[in-house]
């Protein structure tokens, strides 16, 4: 599903329209390009090269014009400003998890999609990270569409639909 909406991959069937943008029938390059410019996704497996930085794993996105000017501030607020220069590869799980999120931030995008982006993480640092992705206090709108089986996370979010309910017909 998560997927589907950022447009990494398409429906079999209907159609996909995210922030009032159609993206089924468009290319996968006009799919790559909406995703870089309006979605910071934070991936459930991560999808950061091993070999490389922290720092570097974030500026990779300067290849596609994204300003990661505020890196260290990013870093900063997901607690891991003193793993920037880490191989990714000698960094703990929770750690990994965290540069995910740092990647996904630093573009400020307008909608945030969260495959599980606490699942590595003790509960406490997994609610900070919550509260950051979801900023109240961000003055314009964003949208997050968070996948997760931590139940207590829930209180962060303006709706919560269980797949369970959804599939048993409910609301």
């Amino acid at each position: 599903m998560l997927n589907i909406i950022s447009g990494i991959i398409s429906p079999n069937t209907g159609s996909v329209k995210v922030d009032d943008i159609e993206i089924t029938n468009i290319s996968q390059k006009d799919k790559d390009k909406f995703r870089l410019n309006n979605i910071g996704y934070i991936f459930q497996d991560f999808k950061l090269i091993n070999e490389m930085t922290v720092q570097d794993n974030i500026k990779l996105l300067e290849i596609e014009d994204v300003d990661c000017s505020n890196i260290d501030n990013v870093l900063n607020r997901v607690g891991i400003l003193s793993k920037k220069k880490q191989v990714i590869s000698k960094l703990s799980g929770g750690e990994k998890q965290r540069v995910a999120v740092a990647r996904a931030l630093i573009k400020n995008p307008r909608i945030v999609i969260a495959d599980e982006p606490t699942q590595n993480l003790n509960f406490e640092i997994g609610e900070d990270i919550t509260k950051l992705i979801t900023n109240k206090d961000v003055k314009s709108k964003i949208i997050v569409i968070m996948v997760t089986h931590d139940e207590r996370l829930t209180k962060h979010f303006d709706v919560v639909i269980k797949l369970e309910d959804f599939l048993k017909g409910g609301k």
